[in-house]
């Protein structure tokens, strides 16, 4: 019997999907109500601590849109969301 060297299955039928091929994409500046901070610790569960540029130390709350297709690691620069309910 021959070898099996060929792709099958579902997965592999739509993996050439790719927008950018250089990886580059516009910048988000902030706008009212955003502001910039430093991640400072990964908590897990979509949990982080940040650096605020005021020095205030935040918990933040990773959407669920940016699960498994952004990845923040320690010491990124994020761009946040102040809700006013919360405060």
């Amino acid at each position: 019997m021959p070898k099996n060297t060929g792709r099958g299955g579902k997965k592999f039928r739509g993996s050439k999907k790719t927008k950018n091929m250089d990886g580059s994409r516009p910048m988000d500046w902030k706008e009212d109500g955003q502001e910039y901070a430093k991640v400072i610790k990964m908590l897990g569960n979509m949990r982080l601590t940040a650096l605020t540029n005021c020095g205030n130390t935040i918990l933040c709350i990773i959407p669920g849109k940016f699960k498994s297709r952004e990845w923040i690691n320690q010491d990124d620069i994020i761009l946040i969301t102040v809700r006013d309910h919360i405060h």
